[in-house]
């Protein structure tokens, strides 16, 4: 059978995907951040 959960991870900064799966029925839940630390 199917898979009741699909999570998409997406560029906020591309309108145009992100029109796209909206118009599909994915629905915006949380803003992620990537940091990375480098030791000197």
């Amino acid at each position: 059978a199917g898979k009741r959960f699909c999570f998409l991870f997406t560029d906020l900064a591309n309108p145009t995907s992100n029109h796209i799966y909206q118009a599909i029925g994915y629905a915006p839940v949380v803003d992620i951040a990537e940091l990375r630390f480098i030791q000197h």
